[in-house]
C-alpha cells in the first residue's frame, strides 16, 4: 500500500522557512544532499538538572512535562525570527539567519518563559526548570541528509557545536546566557542588551581564541542594578587579570562581591588569581584560561 504524504504533514517536521531556503524555488520536493551555506546565527539551549528531573517522573509524566515545556518555548523562538532545527532529548537547537539581535532577544525571552513555566508547574510538585543557552555566529550548511528510506533537514557546522558547547559552561561560569565574540560584535552597539565580558579562552583545535560574554537582562532588577553599580571595578579586574596583575585584579573582583555576594563570576576569578599569584603561569602569560 502506498501512503500519500501530503505536503502539510511534511511541514510539520521540515519547518517551511528552511524548506524554501534549500529548496531555491523548487517547492519541497527535495533530495538527500541538497544544502546550502549560509552565515548564521545558531542558539543552543538545555535544561538544567534534566535528570533530577527525569529521576522524579515516571516515563509517561516525563514526556507531557517536556512537551508542556516545549509548548511554552517555541514561539518564543518564531517571535523573534528564529527556526527551531531540532528537539534532541531536553535540549533544542535554533537557526537565527536574519539577525544575531534576534537570537540575543529569544535568548533572554526565554529565560522569561521558562519563569511563566515554573509559576504554572508549581502546584503540581514538580521540579522547576533552569535553562542554559549558548550563542554563536558561523558558517552552517542546511539541507538534508540521509538517503531514500530515511532522511531528516540538519544543520551543520563548526558554529553548531560551538553553541553547544557555549551552552555548556554556561554551568560552569553559573550563568543562563552565554554569547561568544561573533554574537558580540553584532550586538555590542545596541544600548538595550546588558552585556559583560565573562572569561577570554581557546576553542579545542582551533588557533584562535573567543571571548565569551554573559547576557544578563533575565536577572531580576535588584541583580541588574548591582551588576551595573560594579562595572567600573569589573572591567579593571578583568583588566588586571588579562596583564598578569594578579593581586590588583583579585583586590577589584573582591569589590565586585561586597556588592553582590554571590556574583559567580568574580568567585571564580578571585580562586584563580589566588593560584597564579601562588605560581604564576610564566611570561608566556595571555590571559586565557580554559579550552572550550
Amino acid at each position: 500500500m502506498t501512503i500519500k504524504v501530503k505536503k502539510q504533514n511534511v511541514l510539520r517536521f521540515y519547518p517551511k522557512s528552511l524548506l524554501s531556503r534549500v529548496g531555491n524555488g523548487k517547492g519541497y520536493a527535495l533530495e538527500p544532499g541538497e544544502y546550502i551555506t549560509e552565515n548564521s546565527c545558531i542558539l543552543f539551549s538545555d535544561v538544567r538538572d534534566f535528570t533530577t528531573i527525569s529521576e522524579s517522573l515516571s516515563s509517561a509524566e516525563l514526556f507531557l512535562f517536556m512537551n508542556e515545556y516545549v509548548k511554552h518555548i517555541v514561539p518564543t523562538i518564531y517571535e523573534n525570527n528564529g527556526i527551531i532545527d531540532k528537539f534532541i532529548g531536553d535540549a533544542f537547537l535554533a537557526l537565527f539567519p536574519s539577525s544575531s539581535n534576534f537570537a540575543v532577544h529569544a535568548a533572554i525571552a526565554l529565560q522569561r518563559q521558562v519563569e511563566k513555566f515554573n509559576d504554572g508547574i508549581h502546584d503540581k510538585s514538580y521540579h522547576p526548570v533552569g535553562l542554559g543557552t549558548g550563542i554563536h555566529k558561523g558558517e552552517v550548511a542546511i539541507g538534508i541528509i540521509g538517503n531514500e528510506s530515511i532522511n531528516q533537514m540538519a544543520i551543520l557546522g563548526d558554529a553548531v557545536n560551538l553553541s553547544s558547547r557555549i551552552e555548556g559552561v554556561t554551568k560552569t561560569y553559573k550563568v543562563p546566557v552565554i554569547i561568544s565574540s561573533s554574537v558580540y560584535a553584532d550586538v555590542k552597539e545596541e544600548n538595550e542588551f546588558l552585556i559583560r565580558e565573562i572569561d577570554t579562552v581557546r576553542v579545542k583545535g582551533k588557533e584562535k581564541p573567543i571571548v565569551l560574554y554573559e547576557v544578563f537582562n533575565s536577572n531580576s532588577q535588584e541583580r541588574i542594578d548591582k551588576k551595573l553599580e560594579m562595572t567600573e571595578s569589573y572591567k579593571g579586574a578583568i583588566d588586571f587579570y588579562k596583564k598578569g596583575d594578579f593581586e590588583q585584579s583579585k583586590d577589584l573582583f573582591e569589590n565586585c562581591l561586597d556588592i553582590l555576594p554571590d556574583d559567580s563570576i568574580p568567585q571564580i576569578y578571585i580562586k584563580r588569581c589566588g593560584t597564579f599569584t601562588r605560581m604564576p603561569p610564566g611570561d608566556d602569560w595571555s590571559g586565557i584560561t580554559g579550552i572550550l
